[in-house]
């Protein structure tokens, strides 16, 4: 899984790699299936009725001080925003998707259905920003940090049951995988302004201090923190 926004260049060697998103800002996320050699071929189930996988992209605290209280603390947060998710997919820009979960499971997630045999894109809006879960509300840096996260199941899948939009086109195997990224949603533009500040300190320190602190060199985030 790869999200295509930057991570932090401020993270240190010592710290999780962060993420800073813009509100709103749609972002594609990749989701690609690595064969190994006792895979065999894709789609060995036959045509109709095919291995495929179910992923829920979710946003979550990543505190656990807070995720005792995350259920009620959205539920605040929705309350005053009538029709709107905390997390949503962009569908216009979002292909190789065998079909987007109706009706829509928890307004902090979202759910697709894809195959092994090609790369998945998925574009994901983030509606929440991190200090409107901190105690004054406000804006800037302090936010607290989201974990955005997928939960991956091998299912059995009948390609002419979701054509028919039946509800049981699919049917689960098994969790193959859990993962996430941390990430942080600014007001808009508020991540590109966050990125160049924390670029332009780092690059303005000098050399002995650079090697001491031994910071994260900014590259595409990678959902890989599994549990």
């Amino acid at each position: 899984y790869t999200l295509a926004a930057s991570t932090s260049s401020a993270t240190k060697l010592s710290e999780e790699p962060l993420t800073c998103l813009n509100q709103g800002q749609s972002y594609e996320l990749k989701l690609k299936k690595q064969f190994s050699s006792n895979d065999g071929d894709a789609g060995q189930d036959g045509p109709k009725n095919q291995t495929a996988y179910l992923s829920e992209i979710k946003i979550m605290f990543h505190q656990r001080r807070l995720q005792h209280t995350e259920k009620e603390q959205f539920a605040v947060w929705l309350k005053s925003r009538t029709g709107l998710r905390l997390i949503e997919l962009d569908v216009p820009l979002t292909y190789n998707i065998i079909d987007i979960q109706e009706p829509k499971p928890r307004p902090n997630e979202v759910a697709v259905i894809w195959s092994a045999s090609v790369e998945a894109s998925v574009s994901i809006k983030i509606n929440c920003i991190s200090t409107e879960f901190t105690a004054k509300k406000h804006g800037g840096e302090k936010g607290v940090p989201f974990r955005l996260q997928i939960d991956t199941y091998s299912i059995y899948w009948d390609e002419e049951k979701t054509n028919r939009r039946e509800k049981d086109s699919y049917k689960i195997k098994e969790l193959v995988n859990k993962c996430y990224c941390l990430v942080k949603v600014f007001k808009p533009n508020g991540a590109d302004r966050k990125n160049k500040n924390d670029f332009m300190k780092i690059s303005k320190l000098p050399l002995m201090e650079k090697v001491g602190e031994i910071f994260i060199l900014m590259c595409h985030s990678s959902l890989n923190k599994f549990f």
